[in-house]
């Protein structure tokens, strides 16, 4: 019995010294941690690598060339240019993703291809710091043939169309950005009545310039 009795006391003074041993070694392998990403100020649900290199509140001016992929214009080529606007509200019960900006463009076609100015919204994503991805979706108005009176042109049915597209893009630095394009704009047939759709189909790559 003075055995065990003589016994507890040393096992629990062990049980002590190992236990601040262990809270010392949490203690110095949590400094050596690296600092927590900061939360998104429009959004405390979503964190984002601090700093960030995409910043929402600046305009940004895209560049590049769309080809044509199908239909009687395919292997036309278009000069894009697009102006994206900063983010002018913030839907606060959503995660950020779900707030769009606003964009305007053009692409103008150097031989018999339809030209076409857009307008309308688009949703951004960042997997990373620098690689991001992007939907857009909004109209249309172009200056090619609505019915199949020239065989060298895509028959669109109706003079204002749908325009709905993808981005997959990476960020060099706070400016200066690279994306790949799918552009498709079309009548909608079933929703619009128009007698035609064989629409626009486009791919290609463009340059972005925040400021």
């Amino acid at each position: 019995m003075r055995a065990l009795s003589t016994a507890m006391p040393r096992s629990l003074a062990l049980a002590v010294m190992i236990a601040l041993l262990s809270a010392q070694s949490v203690v110095v392998h949590a400094a050596d941690l690296p600092p927590r990403p900061i939360a998104s100020p429009a959004n405390p649900w979503v964190s984002v690598p601090a700093p960030s290199l995409y910043d929402p509140q600046r305009f940004e001016l895209r560049a590049g060339v769309l080809g044509e992929v199908l239909g009687a214009e395919k292997g036309t080529v278009g000069v894009n240019a697009e102006l994206l606007f900063p983010r002018f509200f913030v839907i606060p019960v959503l995660p950020e993703l779900f707030t769009p900006r606003l964009h305007v463009g053009v692409v103008a076609h150097t031989s018999h291809g339809t030209s076409f100015v857009y307008a309308g919204a688009t949703w951004t994503h960042y997997y990373t710091e620098r690689i991001f991805g992007e939907l857009y979706f909004g109209a249309t108005w172009h200056n090619g043939q609505l019915y199949y009176y020239d065989p060298n042109r895509n028959a669109l049915g109706c003079r204002v169309l749908f325009h709905v597209g993808v981005n997959h893009g990476y960020r060099f630095d706070q400016h200066w950005s690279v994306m790949l394009t799918l552009d498709h704009s079309s009548a909608g047939t079933v929703l619009t009545g128009c007698r035609a759709n064989e629409s626009l189909n486009q791919v290609g790559v463009k340059v972005g310039y925040q400021f």
